[in-house]
């Protein structure tokens, strides 16, 4: 019994040790794949705290298919709205969203398949402090298909394994905790005879199933996001 009260402490341990490491490392966290640039301002008109137009022109490559941009706010709230350089049958963007320390925390992705002058008002989050333009496509011209860095497959590996771990360690733990409590004076009796090492089997056979199919979830879900550049992303 003390060698499976030390197995019993142990696992707590261990199971605290990849909580911390899974909080620490945030192994799956968002990569944008563009630092933020700072646009040339055109002009702004700010009448109070509240109500506020400011007119950008973009400094990268998007100024070829976006020649301004205004980020309006009101009372309502804070608003997007683009001008187009030419005439196109169909265009799609990102908007990256910015705040106040100029960090991206949100992507936009506009489609505009009947493009006029103007794209559509798009609606900004309340945090927004300042956007850039990145053109996904033009008409039949595929030109940034990505927003968003995908993550390392081995990334995604060990954040599977980190969590299948802390599973396994979890479910040990309440298991010896519950013999401890309830098994009295069969607690002997079970923790030798083939009753244990069976739930043992058991747990680690759910925790392998738990970490293959984390591994072809993720795997998909990365794959689709960074495709689709959706992670994070709203989608007009």
């Amino acid at each position: 019994m003390l060698l499976w009260r030390i197995l019993l402490g142990v696992s707590v341990v261990l199971l605290i040790l990849f909580v911390i490491l899974l909080v620490k490392k945030r192994l799956l966290k968002t990569k944008y794949m563009y630092s933020y640039m700072l646009d040339r301002l055109v002009r702004m008109n700010k009448t109070d705290e509240v109500n506020s137009e400011f007119v950008f022109s973009p400094i990268n490559e998007s100024a070829e298919y976006i020649q301004e941009y205004i980020l309006s706010k009101n009372k309502k709230g804070k608003y997007f709205i683009g001008e187009y350089s030419g005439e196109y049958n169909t265009i799609s963007f990102y908007i990256i969203v910015f705040n106040k320390k100029e960090k991206a925390f949100k992507v936009m992705e506009v489609k505009d398949n009947k493009p006029k002058k103007f794209t559509p008002s798009i609606s900004l989050p309340k945090k927004c402090k300042s956007v850039n333009l990145l053109i996904k496509s033009v008409d039949s011209k595929i030109i940034n298909p990505y927003a968003i860095e995908p993550v390392l497959k081995r990334r995604i590996v060990l954040f599977s394994f980190l969590v299948s771990m802390s599973l396994f360690m979890a479910l040990f733990a309440v298991r010896g905790v519950l013999v401890e409590i309830f098994g009295k004076v069969y607690k002997d009796y079970f923790m030798r005879g083939w009753y244990n090492y069976y739930g043992l089997i058991v747990m680690g056979g759910v925790a392998i199933i738990h970490f293959i199919l984390m591994i072809l979830i993720l795997l998909i879900k990365n794959n689709y996001f960074s495709k689709k550049g959706e992670k994070n992303n709203d989608k007009f």
